[in-house]
């Protein structure tokens, strides 16, 4: 039993010296690591001997990868579904006017007889995209009257 913890501490030694320049472990390689560990116990406490260890470490790691792979898939599922609610949301943002349209003009005359007023002189300009308040605006137009 005690040449196994030393056996086992020397190959976790050995795995984090590997993987220290990596970042943080996926949910699978910790899955295989745990489940390699687990089962090489139940292994030892079954069996009492090399082979139960061996046998248990083996099937372990299969099921804890298994378990920590769809658990990865899982969380990858999430963040899509994520990103296309997001998607959606900008979409909508974006089927909503930028803009107005030009200036109504106003009849000849006016109700009373009196001379009615003109829409001002203007011009449109193009407004580049850009981002106010953390938000996206797309590019659009803008009428800008003129002073007489």
């Amino acid at each position: 039993m005690k040449k196994l913890f030393i056996l086992l501490g020397g190959l976790g030694m050995v795995a984090m010296v590997f993987s220290g320049c990596q970042g943080p472990p996926s949910k699978s390689t910790m899955g295989t690591g745990i489940g390699a560990a687990g089962g090489a116990l139940m292994g030892q406490a079954i069996g009492g001997n090399t082979a139960g260890t061996l046998i248990g470490a083996g099937a372990g790691a299969l099921l804890g990868g298994a378990v920590g792979s769809e658990m990865e898939k899982q969380e990858t599922r999430q963040q899509i579904e994520q990103q296309q609610q997001e998607i959606e949301q900008l979409k909508q943002q974006q089927r909503q006017p930028a803009y107005g349209g030009p200036p109504p003009q106003a009849p000849a005359e006016a109700e009373g007889g009196q001379p009615a007023l003109q829409a001002p002189a203007g011009h449109w300009v193009e407004i580049p995209g850009q981002w106010v308040g953390g938000q996206w605006v797309p590019a659009h137009k803008v009428w800008v009257p003129t002073n007489p």
